[in-house]
Parts: structure tokens; C-alpha cells; sequence
């Protein structure tokens, strides 16, 4: 006979979200956790630059905001240790031709490339 319930033996799993990630629209992000504060950088390959975020991760979703408070807003879920999605709620002073790469209500699949 068992101490044990069922719903005593069922809890939330935490993934992992430390690594490179190859984003569903091309880019690449680095990204790291450190005690729920989450430091995101979108790489571009191709032009030698970054451009940085930082949020919050509470449980496996959260939010991150750009570093200069210049583009898009991103509210993340994590499905797995290996994907993640990332919604677009806001850009904020986005260029036309930034707002219209990234409009607001755009998702994006995120799929880990390496830790």
C-alpha cells in the first residue's frame, strides 16, 4: 500500500534555456538564464552585430524588453529543453521597416542549436 497520491508525484519541469537557438525566420539568438534573469542577444552572422535584450523567467515563460528600450517587445514560452516560442507584443520606436519584419502578434519557433 502506497503513502503516495498520484497528484503528489506530479510537478512543473523547468527547462533549460541556456544556448544558440536558430529562430523559424533565420536568425540566431544567444541566450542566457541566471536565476530567472534572462539575457537574450539576436546575432547577425552576416554583419558582425547583436542586438541585446533582458527579461524576466518565471516558471517557463517570460518577457524580455531590448537593451536601449529601441524594438520589439518579446513574451517567450519554453516548450522543451530544445524550443522555445516567441510572441512579438510590442515595438516599440521600431522603424517602418522594422515594425513591418516584426509585427506585433508575430510568432516565432526558436529550436536550440547547441548549449
Amino acid at each position: 500500500c502506497s503513502l503516495l497520491q498520484d497528484d503528489e508525484l506530479s510537478r512543473e519541469i523547468y527547462y533549460e534555456v541556456d544556448g544558440i537557438f536558430l529562430a523559424s525566420d533565420g536568425n540566431y539568438f544567444m541566450i542566457e538564464d541566471s536565476a530567472g534573469l534572462i539575457t537574450a542577444h539576436q546575432l547577425y552572422l552576416d554583419k558582425g552585430e547583436a542586438d541585446g535584450y533582458s527579461g524576466t523567467r518565471a516558471g517557463n515563460s517570460g518577457s524580455v524588453t531590448p537593451f536601449d528600450d529601441s524594438g520589439p517587445y518579446l513574451n517567450f514560452q519554453i516548450l522543451s529543453n530544445d524550443e522555445a516560442k516567441v510572441t512579438v507584443v510590442r515595438c516599440n520606436l521600431c522603424s517602418s521597416e522594422d515594425e513591418a519584419k516584426t509585427p506585433v502578434g508575430a510568432t516565432i519557433t526558436l529550436s536550440r542549436v547547441t548549449d
